[in-house]
């Protein structure tokens, strides 16, 4: 997993590798300048644009002088717009090595700003501030920031954008980057929507520091990727059969709402589960039993809801809430199952949630590693707030440690939130998953990866993973985010498993 550490963690990592390695801060710095400079030389041409590097007081402002220094050299049209004397050292080192005596323009306080560097392919690079503040942008930074972000051109961000927190709720004028050029590890930040605008498209750039560092810290969050999750894939033996791959119980669907539990179990029966029964009204037989012939049907005794708990044994785990509905028949159904303390993992979501926030005494009754996974509506009304990215994790934190639950704050970079207070981001997916069923589908992942006796969080890593891995072949089957609908991603997940096993580990 990659770490994504604080803005605090990150500055401990530098004067670690500075110590460990005998090196100083300045020679960093050049680090720092010379992953920039082959950045931004692999994409953009000399002769196609012009550079304007906006350079504040601090280390980002350094970083901003070495790189129009490296530039200047490769030919690149670049001005400097210095905007305060410097602070730090390194920083005024740069600004005294910059080639001015060979013609690289520079401007002090820039106010207005010279009409001539307003071009349509002008690049405007943030090196103002970085992770050097804590609060919002003061004056003259404030304006600048906001005039530059109605500026035509390409924005980049060294580091991270001016103005946004890496660890906190941000207030105040942000520069809008096209393009954030991160070190070494990822900011909190980067994976919230309110900052989108903000960041763009983050890379993350390696400048070598030392990474025994981070032996010597606990990592609280990480983002999952594929390289991870192979070393925990089963491998099936030849001897395996049906009764030995797990058997998944699914309450799901209502009257009208029968294709979640088609979703759901399609999914749970490609995650490998060997098993599959469905719980739903009397009604869905004939539709289940046509629609997933792979599947065992148990039916409920009411003909259009969910009005009785399936058998609190004989599954390997069970997934409720996909289409349910809220009707006080079905609220007091799953009050009495999770009452009758089934003895196998449970995995939450919908209108599951949905009941649960109107009778939160049941998070009391959930089984210990119990998966919720809310999308933000349902975590809304789950908390009773509409809280910020930020807080939200927090809150999450709270409620998993307190339940001894995990939580799967679903969307882009869908965050595991475990008891232990950790917190993982999923790096697969696309905004084309953004569809009816697609949590349906999740749903049914999960529940089928728990039958099949992995641990709430190894099932949660896989089922991320494997799960936007399959919306991303999706994407690439039909063609646009636009098209993408939630049997797309059914239909890949046995190519995203496949995929998954090819990657060198």
């Amino acid at each position: 997993m990659i770490p994504v550490l604080s803005r605090e963690q990150i500055r401990n990592w530098d004067a670690f590798t500075i110590q460990q390695e005998g090196i100083s801060s300045y020679d960093l710095m050049e680090r720092a300048v010379g992953a920039l400079n082959k950045w931004i030389m692999a994409r953009y041409p000399p002769e196609d644009h012009p550079i304007v590097i906006l350079c504040g007081p601090g280390n980002n402002g350094g970083d901003g002088f070495g790189l129009a220094r490296h530039l200047f050299k490769q030919f690149y049209d670049v001005t400097v717009l210095d905007m305060e004397d410097g602070k730090t050292e390194d920083h005024h080192i740069n600004m005294t090595r910059l080639p001015l005596d060979e013609g690289l323009p520079y401007v002090r306080h820039p106010s207005p700003l010279p009409s001539r560097l307003t071009q349509t392919k002008t690049i405007w690079i943030d090196a103002l501030f970085g992770t050097g503040i804590t609060g919002p942008l003061r004056e003259p930074y404030a304006a600048l920031v906001q005039q530059i972000n109605q500026m035509p051109g390409i924005k980049l961000a060294i580091d991270l954008p001016s103005g946004l927190q890496a660890d906190h709720p941000s207030t105040g004028p942000v520069f809008q980057a096209d393009h954030t050029l991160t070190f070494q590890a990822p900011k909190r930040a980067f994976f919230f929507s309110e900052n989108e605008s903000f960041v763009g498209n983050w890379h993350l750039l390696d400048i070598g520091l030392d990474p025994g560092f981070l032996q010597t810290i606990q990592v609280a969050s990480c983002l999952l990727t594929h390289m991870d999750i192979r070393s925990i894939l089963q491998q099936r033996s030849t001897f395996s059969h049906k009764g030995s791959q797990g058997h998944v119980c699914l309450v799901s669907g209502r009257d009208g709402m029968m294709g979640a539990a088609i979703l759901a179990g399609r999914a749970a029966l490609r995650s490998g589960a060997g098993k599959l029964t469905l719980h739903a009204p009397h009604h869905a037989r004939t539709i289940l039993q046509i629609g997933l012939p792979e599947a065992l049907y148990h039916g409920d005794p009411h003909e259009t809801v969910w009005s009785t708990p399936p058998p609190p044994t004989g599954f390997q785990s069970a997934g409720l809430g996909c289409g349910i509905g809220i009707n006080p028949i079905t609220a007091q159904a799953l009050r009495s199952f999770l009452e009758s303390r089934p003895d196998y993992p449970l995995v939450l979501d919908a209108d599951a949630l949905n009941i649960i926030a109107t009778t939160p005494l049941l998070l009391t009754l959930l089984p210990s590693g119990s998966i919720l996974t809310p999308h933000p509506g349902e975590w809304q009304r789950l908390t009773g707030q509409k809280e910020n990215a930020h807080e939200q994790i927090d809150s999450a934190r709270q409620l998993a440690g307190k339940h001894g639950i995990y939580i799967l704050l679903k969307g882009a970079y869908s965050r595991i939130v475990c008891p232990d207070g950790r917190v993982i981001f999923n790096s697969t997916g696309n905004a084309g998953m953004a569809t009816a069923g697609s949590g349906d589908v999740l749903t049914g992942l999960l529940a089928g990866l728990l039958a099949q006796g992995y641990t709430p969080f190894d099932a949660l890593q896989i089922g991320v993973i494997v799960h936007g891995l399959a919306g991303d072949l999706a994407l690439e089957a039909v063609g646009s985010v636009e098209s993408i609908v939630a049997s797309d991603v059914v239909d890949q997940l046995g190519h995203a498993f496949h995929k998954l096993k090819e990657i060198e580990v």
